[in-house]
């Protein structure tokens, strides 16, 4: 089952994937996807119960963003054109972030 959200804004999102908590924010501009490590979660210390994973460094040049499963991994796509998601792999859109949790 493939799922997706849009998103333009900066704020921060946690949600389960595949019993994984998984969390989307920007940090001094710089957007994170982090994951779940133990029990304490995101109010614990970074690397420990937590980890942030692929920081996108890089902005995307339309500032859409689409994130979602796909194949059973958590993925995180941005636009490239005005086609954007509705057009083809790496011409209109191109994947930043694919992590399939294990």
């Amino acid at each position: 089952m493939t799922q997706y959200k849009i998103f333009i804004d900066q704020t921060s999102q946690v949600y389960t994937l595949l019993t994984k908590s998984v969390r989307n924010q920007v940090r001094s501009n710089i957007f994170h996807t982090d994951f779940k490590l133990t029990s304490t979660g995101f109010s614990g210390t970074e690397n420990t119960d937590w980890e942030s994973r692929d920081p996108v460094t890089s902005p995307s040049t339309t500032g859409v963003y689409r994130e979602g499963a796909r194949d059973g991994a958590y993925v995180l796509d941005t636009a490239l054109s005005e086609t954007g998601f509705s057009g083809t792999e790496n011409v209109d859109w191109e994947n930043l972030i694919k992590y399939k949790p294990t």
